[in-house]
């Protein structure tokens, strides 16, 4: 942010303004994704530090329309000026099981055909 702003005129000069403020954009909310991948739960402050905005409040109103455009997949506490993101499943139980169990078969083969070898 500091080098977009250092070097705003030039990028307005160059009719580049607008996309600067676009990526400047993108880089935030890719910011914010990465720490629902890293993090269970965070303080609007640490999220600010962490993703280099200004304040907690520019946190939480980026953060708000993250979720509302389901960018991201989280809950917002007011109260205590945090926000918790959701673990996503990654399907439903039969189809984990199922995923499972097919695993576990190939270890068995390979587990036999190491036996064999031996």
């Amino acid at each position: 942010q500091k080098y977009i702003d250092k070097h705003k005129k030039t990028f307005e000069a160059g009719d580049n303004w607008g996309l600067c403020k676009q990526l400047h954009k993108a880089v935030v909310k890719r910011k914010i994704q990465k720490l629902q991948k890293t993090y269970i739960s965070l303080s609007f402050e640490d999220v600010a530090k962490l993703a280099k905005l200004k304040d907690e409040k520019e946190a939480q109103e980026i953060v708000a329309h993250m979720i509302e455009d389901g960018e991201i997949n989280a809950r917002i506490c007011c109260k205590e000026r945090t926000i918790t993101f959701a673990v996503k499943s990654g399907g439903d139980s039969q189809e984990i099981a199922a995923k499972l169990k097919e695993n576990i078969r190939e270890v068995f083969e390979l587990y036999g055909k190491l036996q064999d070898v031996d």
